[in-house]
């Protein structure tokens, strides 16, 4: 998937800019250096899992380059928020193509675009956990009716919750 040019340009905040293509690089489309925190939200057997905050790299019209704390596999899959000048975020599936550790506790990530959403992925039905994939949106009602019918185990959920605000 590849992103229209005036999302590009929001995202990339340069409008009719460029980028520089280096070298012998293999890449498709040229890259945008963008030094900003993002948000990402890995997804796990069709699970969001908590949020966490990164470092974006670079953009480009087929992907991201990031900088984050933990290794992740390629294949796998997250949501990220792209930043858009004057605009609200957007939240796109991307899936990793390129990991490279820099040290034991910072990756270097490269992820090629999915998948733009309409909304934030809380609100996206995940269907099919071996090959997740937004369905639809869920209404409010049916978001309460099915928070009703699932078991939670409250200790958990304080520990998740507890544990999420601490990182």
């Amino acid at each position: 998937m590849e992103l229209s040019p005036e999302i590009y340009d929001q995202i990339a905040g340069c409008a009719g800019m460029h980028g520089e293509k280096k070298g012998q690089e293999r890449r498709k489309s040229r890259r945008i250096p963008l030094a900003r925190r993002t948000t990402v939200m890995p997804l796990h057997g069709g699970a969001l899992a908590p949020a966490i905050t990164v470092r974006l790299r670079d953009v480009s019209q087929t992907g991201v380059g990031l900088l984050q704390p933990n290794n992740v596999e390629v294949g796998s899959t997250f949501f990220i928020e792209l930043p858009r000048r004057d605009e609200q975020p957007i939240w796109a599936r991307v899936v990793v193509t390129r990991v490279r550790a820099l040290s034991s506790v910072l990756f270097l990530v490269g992820a090629k675009f999915d998948r733009l959403l309409d909304g934030h992925p809380a609100d996206a039905v995940l269907t099919s956990p071996g090959s997740p994939r937004i369905a639809r949106r869920l209404t409010p009602e049916e978001l309460a009716a099915r928070l009703k019918s699932q078991p939670v185990d409250e200790a958990r959920e304080i520990e998740r919750i507890r544990e999420s605000l601490m990182s």
